[in-house]
């Protein structure tokens, strides 16, 4: 009997330990899900309020983006402090009466100047604070805002176009696939459009003034104020070819190239003259006369008249490292794609033109029949047009392409758009701001959010 008692007592203690063990196991599990759910509440609550603030953040932001793109500049003397300041961004309470309390939202400014000789470049950073009267959360944002003002090349602008009043005709068709505005219209703003000096730098042509005689004595002619002899006709000096000058129109234009060797095909009076050369190194060859020169070519041409058709033949008009400065006095009608050969010809990443095409009268070449301005008029079947360079006309630009897209920049006085245009800006490879610019103007043409973040808490 006593044993079995024993054994008996034996197990009660080991059920008793065996019910204690399992007690506090269920407390413990007990505890650890109430733990973990009120850590999952606060997670959840945590992302619901400052999702919340990101939300109202980005409502802020579209709505900032808007009032400083539409805001007109030129009343302020530095905008960079005169008006990014308090006074005009002053803290914001927003999200009132939403039941998760009141955001605020401030704003602080600081500013980086960068001077590009005849205009100023500046980044306006705005470091954003959000916080919330119901916790302590806090979300940081960065804003780049990026403006140019002074004498702007007109080349800096997307798509600039310099008749003030209406809205050009078929606007909305065209696309900024940079962001920003679509275009600018400059409002009554001045420009300076030199072309009178822009063709002296051209030739080369010391003196105030350009003229015939000047000209003339340039390319050997005998000196007097009739004008050049209809033709081509190349300006050499130095072992440098400076300038391949037309007297007259152009039927034809074709750029083309291979391997690193550029191929400019002129067609006038029903001939045809080929010249190649490699940019930036002393190789010139004139197919007329058949001879190979150790000169340099500026890679500058100067029509004075129209040119009927500018072409490219294969697949790329210009060598990668070509920078070619092609001034007409007249129309320009372009027939077909103008890219240029790249290594990488999948991403077609270009870092500037390898053309400037300018169309603009002057004070010399004032022929009554010429009206200058660019036409981009496709060969039949051919709807897509792909066009890289930097186009400056003080005429109309005409565009009969279904599909154009302008990879760097357009200044015209006049527009009339037939199809759809998408601009992807590209910087000039020549600087020719110094003739086509702004007069003092103010321009936001970059806005960027650096980063949104939320900030940890502090104890």
């Amino acid at each position: 009997m006593r044993r079995g008692f024993r054994n008996n007592k034996g197990n009660i203690i080991i059920a008793l330990l065996l019910v204690m063990f399992l007690t506090f196991l269920g407390l413990s599990l007990l505890g650890f899900s109430i733990f973990h759910s009120w850590i999952r509440n606060a997670r959840t609550q945590r992302l619901t309020e400052t999702d919340r603030m990101r939300q109202e953040l980005i409502y802020y932001l579209h709505s900032f983006r808007e009032k400083v793109l539409s805001q007109d500049l030129r009343p302020f003397t530095n905008p960079a402090v005169d008006y990014f300041n308090k006074s005009y961004f002053p803290d914001t309470t927003v999200g009132a009466g939403s039941g998760g309390g009141k955001i605020l939202i401030k704003n602080s400014f600081t500013n980086l100047v960068f001077p590009k000789g005849f205009y100023t470049k500046t980044r306006i950073i705005d470091r954003m604070n959000v916080s919330s009267s119901k916790n302590n959360y806090t979300i940081n944002a960065e804003v780049f805002i990026d403006m140019a003002s002074g004498q702007i090349p007109l080349t800096f602008f997307p798509f600039l176009v310099g008749n003030p009043g209406e809205i050009p005709v078929n606007m909305e068709n065209v696309e900024n696939m940079d962001g920003g505005s679509s275009y600018l219209a400059l409002n009554g703003a001045e420009v300076e459009f030199n072309a009178s000096d822009f063709l002296a730098n051209c030739l080369e042509v010391q003196g105030t003034a350009l003229t015939w005689a000047a000209m003339r004595e340039k390319f050997g002619f005998e000196v007097s104020n009739d004008p050049i002899p209809e033709g081509i006709h190349l300006l050499v000096e130095d072992n440098q070819v400076k300038c391949i000058f037309i007297q007259g129109d152009v039927e034809r234009l074709v750029f083309s190239t291979t391997d690193n060797i550029q191929k400019i095909l002129v067609s006038k009076g029903g001939v045809a003259h080929e010249y190649h050369y490699k940019p930036g190194e002393n190789y010139f060859i004139d197919c007329d006369n058949l001879t190979q020169e150790p000169w340099l070519f500026k890679e500058k041409i100067v029509v004075n008249g129209n040119i009927w058709a500018l072409e490219q033949v294969g697949d790329a008009a210009f060598a990668e490292a070509a920078h070619i400065t092609l001034f007409a006095s007249g129309t320009v009608i372009i027939r077909s794609d103008l890219v240029t050969k790249t290594k990488n010809l999948d991403l077609q990443k270009i870092m500037s033109t390898s053309l400037t095409l300018v169309s603009a009268s002057g004070t010399l070449f004032d022929r009554e029949d010429l009206k200058p301005g660019i036409k981009i008029a496709p060969k039949d079947g051919e709807n897509d047009t792909c066009i890289e360079a930097s186009i400056i006309t003080n005429g109309k630009l005409t565009n009969e392409s279904q599909e154009l897209e302008i990879r760097g920049s357009i200044y015209c006085k006049e527009l009339e758009n037939q199809g759809h245009i998408k601009v992807h800006h590209v910087d000039t490879g020549s600087d020719w701001g110094t003739f086509f610019r702004t007069m003092d103007f103010k321009y936001i043409y970059h806005f960027h959010i650096n980063f949104i973040e939320e900030i940890e808490e502090t104890p």
